[in-house]
């Protein structure tokens, strides 16, 4: 939908996921978006740090099967998905892995990292606990 999101210190926490549409092949990926517009509801009543997508576009199968999968969801996701065409800044914040969920701190302090390819899908209750447990400073 163009425009920008900005991730770093002085941008604000952020809970930041980054994945790839082909995980649709490995996990129910739709379905897993689309409870996280859960958790941005709820981030925004409780003043949780906001959620953002990112999607390493560098190894995607073609430049457009993002936006194929962003049409193919039954309803719009309510947080932003970024790219990231060459993988610097899943490098920058050691993404090991994807799908990953990293929380950061408004001073850009990683705070608690998911490698949801193998813990798997955290389910709202456990992922609001643990972004409250973190803190966001």
């Amino acid at each position: 939908g163009g425009g920008s999101v900005r991730l770093g210190p002085g941008s604000g926490a952020h809970l930041v996921l980054f994945f790839n549409t082909w995980e649709t092949e490995v996990t129910d990926l739709r379905t897993q978006l689309a409870a996280l517009n859960r958790y941005q509801s709820v981030a925004k009543r409780k003043g949780l740090p906001p959620l953002v997508a990112i999607d390493e576009t560098g190894v995607e199968a073609s430049p457009q099967a993002l936006s194929r999968f962003l049409h193919s969801l039954p309803q719009p996701l309510s947080y932003p998905v970024g790219i990231d065409p060459s993988g610097t800044v899943a490098d920058g914040f050691h993404v090991e892995d994807s799908p990953w969920l990293q929380l950061v701190s408004a001073s850009g302090k990683f705070l608690f990292s998911e490698d949801l390819a193998v813990k798997g899908w955290p389910k709202l209750p456990l992922l609001l606990r643990q972004v409250r447990a973190a803190g966001t400073k």
